[in-house]
């Protein structure tokens, strides 16, 4: 007793239509055919709501509540596209208040409705003259003294702040209405698809369980090709390899000694050099044609184990086209800060094959790594020079040694053989690993020479 008298007085006397689950509750669908059930919905504006016509349309609703006939109002600024589906064209907009009569059918969001053709001014006329349409309907019962049909568009939720709330509340209205028509009326009905359900969710675990035992197989088929790879890949990398000595520590597979190492031009010069990111370091390599090849595959082989630092950045320097941006860079190498012109032209014909520089664009310095073969003409000179002034001849020997930067004059590149090329760049490794440390010597440069 107490549920159905909380039922039949949850609403009020006229309430708004402000979301599509009252709109339902009032108006529900149809369910028989003898069924008697209708809305009388007043179309009024929001401005007009305290006026006289709204206080006449709830008195009058006051005064003939039943069961089978509901009162409500809506505001059509807020629900346009409900009202101008009743509305005929020549009353959308209109300021005048209507009054519309509708049943729901069996098909949902269709309704017959009847319209007040003088519409509503809260007269005594006008209730006088819905009385009579409203007693001429309770007396008919039936859809045809409707003179409109119209299907109607879904009512906005007027109290959902954001669309998320929405969609949460029509998934719960769905999934409440499943929970009510089929397992609590027709869970007979039910019973095939809870078991099509459970079924699927069965298969799915079923191979989940089979997926997650079958990993470590699968791993270990795909560790056979793997395997079979293996010796191709250190083929491959063995013919780059075959003439060097030591082929039990230099021996690595092909991915492990990639390096990328791209040619230092005037196109890439602003990029790879002057304007490189704070921190960042090019190590360059001085090659010529002859000895570009070698030079450059034993230059990555030594320079790998630093390969984890991003920072660093590879290169190589092709002696045949810039010989002069490295002469101009090395001067500022010499125990005095530059070297003059003279020293330059008797140094006209030095070798640098081999020579590699750690350039740092952002802070204009670079470190300089001679090759062994220079250092060994050098510490000759050196030796030459300290006995000829034993001698009493100190001048002219200290004139004839070479100078720190002025590299194997006596060797050209095109004179040495590949196994002198390739101990170039002995020790470069601990060169590098120097230069991590921040202890190598360091050569300023108040600009960069231009690379044409």
């Amino acid at each position: 007793m107490m549920d159905e008298l909380i039922s039949s007085n949850k609403f009020l006397v006229a309430p708004r239509l402000a979301n599509q689950r009252l709109f339902e509750e009032l108006c529900p669908v149809k369910q028989y055919r003898r069924q008697k059930r209708y809305c009388v919905l007043l179309i009024i504006g929001e401005v007009q709501k305290l006026q006289t016509p709204y206080n006449s349309f709830v008195s009058f609703a006051s005064a003939n509540a039943k069961e089978s006939l509901r009162f409500a109002y809506i505001y059509p600024e807020r629900q346009q596209a409900f009202v101008n589906a009743l509305l005929p064209p020549a009353l959308r907009g209109s300021p005048t208040p209507n009054v519309v009569i509708l049943q729901q059918s069996t098909i949902p969001r269709k309704v017959f409705y009847k319209l007040l053709e003088s519409g509503w001014n809260g007269s005594e006329e006008d209730k006088v003259q819905l009385f009579t349409v409203v007693n001429q309907l309770l007396d008919a019962g039936h859809h045809t003294f409707f003179s409109h049909e119209a299907v109607l568009p879904e009512l906005n939720d007027e109290f959902a702040p954001i669309f998320l709330v929405r969609w949460l509340y029509a998934v719960m209205d769905y999934v409440s209405q499943i929970w009510k028509s089929g397992f609590t009326h027709n869970w007979r009905e039910m019973m095939p698809l809870i078991s099509l359900l459970f079924s699927v969710i069965f298969i799915l675990l079923g191979a989940f369980i089979i997926q997650a035992f079958g990993e470590p197989n699968e791993l270990e088929r795909k560790s056979e090709p793997e395997k079979m790879e293996e010796p191709e890949t250190a083929k491959v990398q063995d013919v780059s390899k075959k003439q060097q000595p030591n082929t039990s520590s230099n021996i690595r597979s092909a991915e492990q000694v990639f390096v990328e190492v791209t040619e230092l031009t005037y196109v890439n010069y602003t990029s790879n050099l002057m304007r490189l990111m704070p921190g960042n370091i090019n190590v360059l390599v001085a090659v010529t044609d002859a000895t570009k090849n070698t030079l450059i595959q034993r230059f990555a082989h030594e320079v790998y184990p630093v390969t984890w630092n991003k920072a660093l950045h590879f290169s190589f320097l092709n002696l045949s086209k810039h010989r002069r941006w490295l002469e101009d860079l090395l001067e500022y190498a010499q125990d005095p800060a530059r070297i003059s012109n003279a020293q330059d032209e008797n140094c006209h014909d030095q070798n640098y094959t081999g020579y590699v520089l750690a350039l740092n664009g952002h802070r204009k310095y670079f470190c300089l790594f001679k090759p062994k073969l220079c250092n060994e003409i050098e510490n000759r000179g050196a030796l030459s020079s300290s006995e000829s002034k034993q001698d009493g001849s100190g001048c002219e020997g200290a004139s004839n040694a070479p100078e720190p930067d002025c590299p194997h004059p006596q060797l050209s590149s095109s004179n040495l053989s590949i196994k002198q090329t390739k101990q170039l760049l002995n020790r470069l490794n601990l060169w590098m690993d120097r230069l991590l440390e921040g202890i190598l010597q360091r050569y300023y440069v108040p600009s960069w020479p231009e690379l044409h």
